[in-house]
């Protein structure tokens, strides 16, 4: 505690904050011995990727990035030749007039900052990191060396809690004197949610954590702090709260969503940022059902106004884009179409009368199409008994129509239902969205989708699971 009280005590900001108050813009002076003469960059963080913003040419180590206007809170760099190694430092209002040096050849542990209580704050963390690092190794090697003396075991474990202690009241000190600074907010992102006991079995005591984790995981964040779009820390715990400790269904993605949008909300550039961000995430997923999390974004964010930024033009290209995936997202009752078999004789999607219902888009010319096909025939000849059909749309039109009915004998595919619709009057490259085939739709006995856009190889699992389930579901109700 006699090192924290030196470096708080040494560190008054308020003479600091009141002379840069009355200067404008901003001014970086770095100073870095051992620096070739070279151009160096600046940049600043938007997100987790770094933007160049400015450059200047190093003159025996010394470089000045100076502006009449005011930077954009949030975490910068200096980007230095010949390897790109970087300086990292926090701009802030009131604190974009200051100096830093460090050495090259040694840059972790060389930075010295002048003028900057934030900056200064940061590098003395950072060293402080370090030197409890040294101890943890320390202390390691003095338990490899224990052996089996639980004695000096046990006096270890007390070693390794006071050094944990020590990072705590690091922590606390300087949230506590510190609280507004980008320092503040670095340590804070790196405190982990403080779970209390539950009781229950271990599944449900498991369950509570995770729910508990989930609705505290950004109580000691200022999420409303507009630097943060700027700092990659934020980015990283963002993406974390939504890869990995939310359940990977468009349900619960949805809500979690919301949820972060919800706490960003009030600083403009950070709700922009990450609206914009979960859109485009949504909108080029590859993983099945996660369009209803992209039409779900577009339905609470940008069709009700909330995303102004937005040209014209391209809002509503996102809102049509919605308004077609909405009638096939998984879940709902696959859309009606009527088409026409070889004959001439109509037939609709809604009257084949089958426990499952493989919607299946095709074209003859298709290279993947080719390939989809003896996967396609080969699950036919095993699941044709289990109540299963295969709807097939050729995609081809008009006089091309006639090239479907050859290459579907060519590929022995005639033994389910084939249909072309030569002049498009059902319209289904539009409900279904049929821009590319092949294209699957896996519908129920009620029409409903239960998967879509997976391989042809991927038929018989996804089939497969469906029946599991329907097994395990009729054991339970009948008590088995």
């Amino acid at each position: 505690m006699l090192l924290l009280f030196s470096l708080f005590t040494g560190m008054s900001c308020s003479s600091s904050l009141f002379a840069q108050a009355s200067k404008k813009g901003y001014e970086i002076i770095l100073e870095v011995e051992n620096l070739e003469d070279k151009q160096v960059f600046l940049a600043n963080y938007y997100g987790d990727k770094p933007y160049i913003k400015d450059s200047i040419m190093a003159k025996d180590g010394r470089m000045v990035f100076k502006g009449d206007e005011a930077l954009d809170g949030g975490i910068y760099l200096a980007v230095l030749p010949p390897n790109n190694q970087f300086v990292q430092f926090f701009i802030s209002d009131g604190e974009q007039h200051f100096k830093i040096k460090a050495d090259a050849a040694n840059l972790a542990g060389s930075v010295e900052v002048e003028g900057s209580v934030d900056n200064k704050l940061f590098y003395d963390y950072m060293n402080f990191l370090g030197g409890q690092l040294d101890k943890k190794t320390a202390i390691e090697a003095k338990k490899a060396a224990a052996g089996d003396n639980q004695k000096k075991l046990d006096a270890i474990t007390e070693e390794f809690k006071q050094l944990d202690q020590e990072v705590k009241d690091f922590h606390r000190d300087v949230l506590t004197h510190y609280p507004k600074t980008l320092t503040a907010a670095f340590i804070a992102n790196r405190i982990d949610v403080d779970v209390p006991d539950f009781e229950g079995t271990e599944e449900e005591v498991h369950e509570k954590q995770w729910q508990y984790v989930k609705n505290h995981y950004f109580d000691m964040l200022d999420m409303t702090d507009p630097r943060l779009v700027r700092a990659p820390f934020l980015y990283q715990k963002i993406d974390h709260f939504i890869n990995k400790l939310t359940v990977q269904h468009p349900d619960s993605l949805a809500r979690s969503i919301d949820q972060v949008l919800t706490l960003v909300k009030p600083s403009e550039p950070t709700f922009k940022y990450y609206l914009v961000h979960f859109l485009n995430m949504f909108a080029k997923s590859k993983i099945v059902g996660m369009d209803a999390v992209y039409v779900h974004i577009v339905d609470n964010y940008y069709a009700k106004g909330l995303a102004p930024w937005t040209e014209e033009e391209q809002l509503k290209k996102i809102v049509k884009n919605a308004n077609t995936l909405r009638p096939i997202l998984i879940g709902k009752v696959a859309p009606n179409i009527q088409v026409e078999k070889q004959d001439k004789s109509k037939i609709k999607l809604h009257d084949v009368d089958h426990e499952l219902t493989i919607l299946f888009f095709w074209s003859p010319d298709c290279g993947h199409c080719k390939k989809a096909m003896p996967h396609m025939v080969d699950f036919y000849k095993e699941y044709k008994s289990k109540d299963v059909e295969i709807f097939g749309v050729c995609t081809e039109v008009q006089d091309k129509c006639e090239k479907c009915w050859p290459a579907i004998e060519e590929k022995n595919m005639g033994d389910w239902i084939n249909t072309t619709d030569p002049f498009l009057r059902s319209r289904y490259k539009v409900i279904y969205d049929i821009r590319t085939t092949p294209q699957i739709f896996i519908l129920d006995k009620d029409k409903k989708i239960i998967s879509k856009r997976i391989g042809a190889e991927q038929v018989k699992g996804v089939v497969d699971e469906y029946f599991e389930i329907k097994k395990r579901k009729a054991e339970l109700e009948s008590g088995k």
